[in-house]
C-alpha cells in the first residue's frame, strides 16, 4: 500500500478505538460479526499493528 493509504488507515482505526469509549456500548460489529467490545478493540489495535509494522518496513527501505 501507499504510504499515505497506510497513513490514513491507521487514523481510522485510531478513531474507531478513541469512539468506542463513548457511550455505554458492550459489543460493536465489524463486517456484521457483532462481538464484545474488548474483543472489537483488540481486532483494531491488531490492525494498527500490522499497519506500523508495514508503514516503518516501507519507510526502512527508502
Amino acid at each position: 500500500m501507499n504510504k499515505l493509504t497506510l497513513i490514513l488507515v491507521l487514523l481510522l482505526s485510531l478513531s474507531n478505538i478513541i469512539y468506542s469509549f463513548w457511550g455505554n456500548q458492550e459489543s460493536d460489529q465489524i463486517f456484521g460479526i457483532e462481538m464484545n467490545i474488548w474483543i472489537y478493540r483488540l481486532v483494531w489495535i491488531f490492525v494498527i499493528i500490522g499497519i506500523s509494522y508495514d508503514y516503518f518496513k516501507k519507510k526502512k527501505t527508502e
